[in-house]
Order: C-alpha cells, then sequence, then structure tokens
C-alpha cells in the first residue's frame, strides 16, 4: 500500500493495514485529501483511490475557548478566554508571542491571571495548540525596559572603597598621572573622572560606579591589571582601601527594572492544569502559583528580575497546597531563585494549612543568578553580592525554621509536628546558579534522584538544609559534583541520608557529605545507609557538632572520614570514571531538545560515568531499608512489579551508591 500527499496539508502515514491521518497544526477547519493505492503482486491487481477529510476546529467545541492572533477565533486575548472558562473546559492558546502593553507600566501587572477554578474531577486546561509554541512575556523589552550589562573581567578592576567627594585628588595609575579630580557633588567627581580617564595616555580606563561620600569607586580596564595610587591635594578626606577583583556593574547597566510588581502568569484558582507555553522577562516573577491543587507541566521560565517561579501563600489567610510541576525549565532568573516556595509568616504564627503536599519532579534549574551572556548578575538593591540570592531551588526560612510552629498539624487524622509536610522533589537536574543547588528544609519531605553539580559561587552548597528541622528530611539517590560541600544538612530530632553520592567537590570547604544532627533521641531516628562519598579533597564524610547521639551509620563507602570504624569501608569504589565531575558534564543541549529530553542528556552522562563497574565493592554491599526498598530484586523469581513504587534493586543486596547495576 501506498499514499501520495502531494497537495496534502495534513500528515499521512502508513500503519500495517491502516492509514493514519492527523490534520496540519493550528487547524482551525476546513477540509484536505489524499490518494492511495493498494497493489495485491500475487494475483498483479492494484486499485486507487481518494479520501477527502473535512477538518472540525477543536474551538467549535461548547468546552473549549480558543485563544490567539487569528481574528477568526472566539477570543482575540487570553485572559477573556480564562476568565469564560468554566470547570472542565479547555482554554487553547494559538502559537505566538503575547506580551504586556506599555500603557500605565506604573501599576502592578499581570498578563494572564488565572483565577477561576476547576474541580477535582473536571479542572480547567490551559495549554498551548498542540505541536504550536506559545511564549508569555513581560514587559522589559520596551525602550524603558532593562537588559543585560556589559561583562567585565574580574582580574582587570581596582574598586577604591571611601572615596571621599569632598576632597581632590591626583590619580595615577601604573605611574602615569591622570588627573585632579575632586567635587562635592558625586555626579560631577564621577563625570570629570570619566572625562581624564579618556584623555590620558591609558585608554579604555573607564570608571564603573561611584554614588555618594563613602561609597565605592571602581576603575576598569581591557588591558590587564594595573595599581593605582592617589596623593590628597586639598580638603581632609581619605580614599580608603584599594581592593583588586572588584564586581560591580558598568556603565550604561540597566540592571533596574521600572516595573519590579509584574508577574506575567499568576494561578490563583483552583484545580489548574498549565502546560506547553514558556513564560520570560518578567520584571518581577515570571510564574507565581498561590491557588492549590493545579498541574504545571512542560513550562519554561526564563529571565525574571527576582524568582522565576513562586510558590506559596502570600496572606495569611490564603493557602498554597497539592501543587504538581513536573518537566519545568527554570533559567536565567537574574537576582532570585529558579524556584523560590515559601510559606508566609510575618512574625506570625505559621498556619499549617499555607503549604504541604507541593511536588517537584523531572525539572531543570540553572544558570539562575546569571545575565544571558551567562555572566554573574550584578550587585542591586536587595542582592548586593549579585546571585547571592539565585538557588536552583529553594524553599525559605518560614518552612525550615520550628521557631514558628504555633500548635501541631493534624492531616488526614495523623498528628504532625512540622512545618510544611508531605512534599517532595524528585528527579531534578540543578547546576551552574549562583547560589546554592537545592536548599530546602521542609520537614516530613524527600529529595530524591536529583543531579547538582558546579553551583556559586556565594553559596557552593550542593544540597543544604541551613535551619535545624524538628522532623527530618528524607535524602534518598542524590548526586553532588563540583560543589564547595556536597551536602550540608542540619537536622535536630530525625532525618535519613541513603544512597546518595558525593564526589570531586573541590571549592574552598572541598567537603563531601556534612551532617549536623544535634538532637537525636535515638541512634535509629537518623539513618546514613548505602552512601558513597569519594575524592573530596578535605573530608569525604563529616559528623559536626558532636552530637551525644550519633546516627545510625551503615552500609557507606568513603575514602575518608572523622568517624574511624564506623566507617570501615575505604578505597577505590571502582566506579566507572573516577575522574568524572561537574565540568565534565555537557551541557549543550542539542537545539530542538524538549525538557524531557534535556533532562535524559544530563541524567546519561551521569549514570554512563558513575555507576560501578564489574568486580566493584559497592555492588552488593548495601543495606535493605524497610519501607524503601522492595522486599524482592527485580532478577530474583518473585520479582516485584514494574510499576511498584519501592525503590528497585538486583543481585543479593542493593548497590552502595545512586545507581544499580547486575
Amino acid at each position: 500500500m501506498s499514499v501520495d500527499t502531494t497537495g496534502t496539508s495534513g500528515m499521512v502515514v502508513i500503519s500495517g493495514n491502516d492509514i493514519l491521518y492527523t490534520p496540519p497544526v493550528g487547524a482551525f477547519g476546513g477540509s484536505d485529501s489524499f490518494t492511495y493505492a493498494i497493489t495485491n503482486t500475487t494475483l498483479a491487481q492494484s486499485s486507487t483511490g481518494t479520501v477527502s477529510v473535512k477538518t472540525v476546529s477543536i474551538c467549535t467545541l461548547d468546552n473549549v475557548n480558543c485563544a490567539g492572533l487569528s481574528p477568526a477565533l472566539e477570543f482575540t486575548d487570553i485572559q477573556s478566554a480564562v476568565d469564560a472558562a468554566s470547570p472542565g473546559d479547555w482554554v487553547k492558546i494559538q502559537g505566538g508571542t503575547y506580551n504586556h502593553a506599555t500603557t500605565d507600566v506604573l501599576l502592578p501587572r499581570t498578563l494572564l491571571d488565572i483565577g477561576v477554578s476547576g474541580t477535582n474531577m473536571e479542572p480547567i486546561r490551559v495549554e498551548a495548540f498542540d505541536g504550536e509554541s506559545v511564549t508569555l512575556t513581560g514587559w522589559r523589552k520596551t525602550a524603558n525596559g532593562w537588559g543585560d550589562c556589559t561583562s567585565i573581567d574580574r582580574s582587570k578592576n581596582i574598586q577604591i572603597t571611601g572615596f571621599d567627594v569632598s576632597t581632590s585628588y591626583i590619580i595615577s595609575i601604573d605611574g602615569t598621572s591622570i588627573s585632579e579630580v575632586g567635587d562635592t557633588d558625586s555626579t560631577t567627581t564621577v563625570a570629570k573622572l570619566a572625562v581624564a580617564l579618556e584623555a590620558s595616555n591609558e585608554p579604555g580606563f573607564v570608571a564603573l560606579a561611584f554614588k555618594s561620600s563613602g561609597d565605592t569607586l571602581m576603575i576598569s580596564s581591557p588591558t590587564g591589571p594595573f595599581t593605582v595610587t592617589r596623593t590628597v591635594s586639598g580638603g581632609t578626606g581619605t580614599w580608603g582601601a584599594v581592593v583588586d577583583e572588584a564586581v560591580t556593574s558598568p556603565p550604561g547597566c540597566t540592571d533596574s527594572p521600572v516595573v519590579n510588581n509584574e508577574i506575567v502568569v499568576r494561578v490563583s484558582g483552583e484545580y489548574i492544569e498549565l502546560r506547553n507555553v514558556t513564560i520570560e522577562d518578567s520584571t518581577r516573577y515570571g510564574l507565581e502559583v498561590t491557588g492549590k491543587n493545579s498541574t504545571f507541566e512542560n513550562i519554561s521560565v526564563r529571565n525574571s528580575f527576582n524568582d522565576n517561579i513562586f510558590v506559596g501563600a502570600r496572606t495569611l489567610t490564603g493557602a498554597s497546597h497539592g501543587n504538581k510541576f513536573k518537566l519545568i525549565e527554570s533559567y536565567l532568573s537574574r537576582h532570585g531563585a529558579g524556584m523560590l516556595v515559601s510559606s508566609v509568616n510575618n512574625g506570625n504564627p505559621i498556619r499549617y494549612d499555607f503549604l504541604y503536599d507541593t511536588v517537584i519532579e523531572d525539572s531543570l534549574f540553572y544558570l539562575n543568578g546569571h545575565q544571558s551572556d551567562g555572566k554573574i548578575s550584578p550587585p542591586v538593591a536587595g542582592d548586593s553580592a549579585g546571585g547571592g540570592n539565585s538557588d536552583g531551588f529553594v524553599v525559605t526560612k518560614s518552612c525550615e525554621d520550628d521557631k514558628f510552629k504555633a500548635a501541631t498539624l493534624v492531616l488526614n487524622s495523623v498528628t504532625r509536628e512540622t512545618l510544611c509536610p508531605d512534599n517532595r522533589l524528585s528527579g531534578s537536574v540543578v547546576f551552574n546558579n549562583a547560589d546554592d543547588g537545592i536548599d530546602a528544609t521542609w520537614g516530613d519531605s524527600v529529595v530524591s534522584g536529583n543531579i547538582s553539580f558546579l553551583n556559586g559561587p556565594q553559596g557552593f552548597k550542593g544540597y543544604k538544609s541551613l535551619r535545624q528541622s524538628q522532623v527530618g528530611i528524607a535524602y534518598v539517590g542524590n548526586i553532588a559534583v563540583s560543589e564547595d560541600v556536597g551536602f550540608e544538612i542540619r537536622q535536630d530530632k530525625r532525618g535519613s541520608f541513603i544512597h546518595n553520592l558525593a564526589a570531586h567537590n573541590n571549592d574552598e570547604l572541598k567537603r563531601g557529605i556534612q551532617i549536623s544532627p544535634t538532637n537525636l533521641a535515638r541512634s535509629e531516628d537518623y539513618e546514613v545507609f548505602n552512601n558513597l562519598s569519594a575524592f573530596n579533597p578535605s573530608f569525604d564524610f563529616l559528623i559536626t557538632g558532636n552530637p551525644a547521639v550519633r546516627p545510625d551509620i551503615r552500609n557507606n563507602w568513603v575514602e575518608d572520614s572523622n568517624l574511624g570504624d564506623e566507617f570501615p569501608s575505604f578505597g577505590d569504589p571502582m566506579i566507572v570514571d573516577s575522574t568524572f565531575d561537574g565540568e565534565s558534564i555537557d551541557v549543550n543541549f542539542p537545539v530542538g531538545s524538549s525538557n524531557e529530553e534535556k533532562l535524559a542528556f544530563i541524567r546519561d552522562q551521569s549514570r554512563q560515568a558513575l555507576s560501578p563497574k564489574p568486580g566493584s565493592p559497592l555492588i552488593d554491599a548495601g543495606k535493605l531499608v524497610p519501607g524503601l526498598h522492595c522486599t524482592t530484586a527485580d532478577d530474583s523469581a518473585t520479582p516485584p512489579a514494574v510499576t511498584a513504587t519501592c525503590r528497585h534493586w538486583l543481585g543479593l543486596a542493593p548497590d552502595i551508591g545512586p545507581y544499580e547495576v547486575k
């Protein structure tokens, strides 16, 4: 059987004895046709026919609201289509870019505000037309918006602090006298300095930052490091200290939004499903989720001035829980996190229904705290370090610190002792963020199967639980390479740390795993099993705080630790590539990759390099943990179901580390 698709707008595929026809992308109604031929070679017979197809627009269905740029559509803007939606309805968005107008730019602005609600059985779905690309963009792409700052080389700058504008100075750079500069008005002083530098015999020197008396003066040269001397020619001021390798905003940097309260997409309703869109260029948050029981899938968020994604309650009477995020890509937030999860406290006792049962899985968080040119963002108000708040994923201190706890929480008839419980971050890849990779302390929650590498320089931690948590987090099957500390885990009364891997964490502290259990009542309340930590120059494994009761530590493999006989397993773990670190990972995703394909691209590299080699002492050397592992091996006579949610394993016992091999 063959098909002649000449003149056909759709896609025609032969599958066995069937002919499958797919209408063209974006077809809102019309007709199409194709010709087929069937030949019987045995009987030397053949026949042909033409099939006519009438495509019926999905937009004609009663429960579908179509919005887009085409005047033929029912709704010409997305907000109207959403506002008209009822439980069970779909909102389909035509491919294209949708952005804010420039009127009333000083007012709070939201391009799409989803305040309607569906139900558990009939959610409201908002998504792009199948196969089409939808981009929702903020106001910044206008003449008065904000953009990248010119990149500068840290090794070519001199920063002078304590510059007093009431005094005149003679500046000499590398022995060449520049000019006398000084004025009581800082703007005039900088202007004089810029002219003097430009007219000097040292072309290319530029004054980068100067605000007022006592502030910082920076001078930059494109040609290399240099020295500065200065002479006070009048007045009583002083120059202060000279510091090499300073970083600040170059001239012309407009990294300060005119509208800093813009949110491109806000979801405050319940039972919403948002899929297959790109959100970019917000002057505050790209996506804000303050509602509950909603699903977000296959969404890319980038280039927000603050956090790319905010999840949590905004008021003391609000609630945000039951939200699920999958295949999210969040990158290049300027001065915030890739994703911020927050429960409001404002100094008041926490209400437990603010935040719980939040699930983030199979997502990417990278290059947050950076500009679009890849350089770390410059310092601004609220982010004095530049990228100092830019974790890949972070849970705020309102979930971390038990001092805000007012009373116990009862969920599903079970009394809980923790803030923000029953959350999960799993299967995600986090790298090259300016602060920490994952900074999360939400008690009775799970962090599992994630990969973190090359974060910093502000935080350097792959995984961090900063505050003491009454009820611990389960860290299971995570990987940290090329950080300052792979895992810095501070727990109070309970916790578990199982099947994790830390390798080649070479920055500053150079530690693989650092655990600080402070108030354990029993050793078994904190389980440390089946972990691998190797090739970390300072410590592979460190217990800090000198706890009176130490965790239950078994079946781990390290090269060195401060625990002596508690770690009998030392030496070469025999993984496939013992030199593999964050720099080894190729992060140049193939052009056109989906979020799912990008995840697989990183995961495959990690698995191939960090799995045990044949004969490795890690194989079958782990401990089977009841409640975590399946009761039998996948290759046993009675294997668990493939769909079983327990942790699967092979052979005689689980392997040490995150990867299982035969």
